[in-house]
């Protein structure tokens, strides 16, 4: 893998990137400056060999994720930091095999060696419109005809349309059915909102008729005993409408002790036709990590990981087992010590052992530690990658989102 820079902007490439859903590219420094999320110059460069590579590994890491699903079913770490009611409930969902749409992994990989697997994001992972959309059209208009069929360039980036053939293995042939795609008013960036676009686009383009809500709007009617989509009081029938299927872009932890996931505590049959499933909470927890290391120990693509400290470790990253975006890590290393400035509440934490992001410094100088994210799909496997680079060591808010390309014939 190599990093290029220096590659021309597209004229009015902010408003291009902004009509494709990616309404949150500026993004402010705790200082108050602003930059870019979206990187318009650079792009990582990969081998069809390397691309090989990426997908097996991927591949390999959700077979053993589903593997370690099961064994915390068992029980084997407790409930989770979950209620026991939550807990049960993911049991009974991974029971039923109830299907789940799509989930990234975040890998440290730089070409050289086997990747490591640093996390799955099993439940709620965004970066689908840059992932999905914005990066392909970014090296298609830099070479023409990409894809496939192009008989010099490519790029490793299946998402879309493998979301929606996803889409469509969960709608019967000839069926007309709605779609209910929700998210949170509480992110303000409008990242949450432009993700659940792209879902709700790839569900209709497999068939689905869709509606994009605020899952706040999404609430329980006891008197038909069903989801409904109410726009305002409940109890008044000129604005509800069932709902029919549901996906929520909305953590599971976060639902079980609110509304509306709270409902299915009671009754997991509620829960039918919600994407993703609920046994997705042993996927969005670091605790996961520790999984894998107990059922699959020195495996070359995991770190180690572990519940009672660094266990050993000499150098390790201590994670909240349900942080997000950076918030509340901290990294002590032989020559980092890094805390992160946004601590997080969170039941437990999960120490895993540090891995160094390689620097690919820009022609400026500048680092740039990237972080791989790679999607799977259903159970269709690998679906492309996305790669987000930071200053430092820990990938947080102020990284930097920069498309792949692969380059079939060496030219770049």
């Amino acid at each position: 893998m190599r990093r290029v820079d220096g590659l021309p902007p597209r004229p009015g490439w902010e408003r291009t990137v902004h009509e494709e859903g990616l309404t949150y590219a500026l993004t402010e420094r705790p200082d108050g400056t602003r930059f870019s999320y979206w990187n318009e110059t650079a792009a990582y460069v990969l081998s069809p060999d390397e691309v090989a590579e990426l997908e097996a590994a991927t591949d390999e890491l959700y077979r053993m994720t589903m593997e370690a699903a099961r064994y915390m079913a068992t029980g084997a770490l407790g409930t989770l930091g979950l209620s026991e009611a939550a807990f049960e409930l993911a049991q009974h969902s991974l029971s039923l095999r109830e299907p789940s749409v799509y989930g990234r992994f975040d890998l440290a990989w730089d070409g050289t060696g086997p990747a490591k697997m640093l996390e799955f994001n099993g439940d709620t992972p965004t970066g689908l419109v840059e992932g999905a959309v914005c990066q392909w059209s970014r090296m298609e208009a830099l070479h023409p005809g990409l894809g496939e069929d192009h008989a010099e360039f490519d790029q490793l980036n299946g998402l879309w349309p493998m979301l929606v053939q996803r889409w469509r293995q969960r709608l019967p042939s000839s069926a007309t059915k709605t779609l209910h795609v929700a998210y949170t008013r509480a992110e303000e960036s409008g990242e949450d909102a432009a993700n659940a676009a792209v879902l709700a686009a790839t569900a209709a383009e497999a068939g689905y008729r869709t509606v994009l809500l605020p899952v706040e709007d999404v609430r329980f009617d006891t008197r038909s005993n069903s989801w409904v989509h109410a726009s305002g009081d409940v109890d008044d029938p000129t604005v509800v409408s069932g709902i029919e299927e549901l996906f929520a872009l909305h953590p599971w932890e976060v639902m079980v002790d609110d509304e509306p996931g709270g409902f299915v505590l009671h009754d997991p049959l509620l829960m039918h036709h919600w994407y993703e499933p609920a046994w997705k909470m042993f996927c969005s927890t670091k605790l996961l990590l520790v999984a894998l290391w107990r059922c699959f120990p020195d495996h070359p693509l995991l770190l180690p990981a572990y519940t009672d400290g660094p266990n050993g470790l000499a150098e390790w990253v201590r994670k909240p087992i349900f942080g997000r975006e950076g918030d509340g890590i901290e990294i002590r290393a032989r020559d980092v010590h890094v805390r992160s400035p946004r601590p997080h509440d969170s039941p437990m934490d999960v120490w895993q052992a540090y891995v160094p992001l390689r620097n690919f410094p820009g022609s400026d100088g500048a680092p740039n530690h990237p972080v791989v994210g790679s999607w799977v799909v259903g159970d269709d496997g690998a679906a492309g990658i996305g790669i987000r680079e930071s200053d430092g060591p820990l990938t947080d808010y102020w990284c930097r989102f920069v498309p792949n390309i692969i380059d079939k014939k060496g030219l770049l």
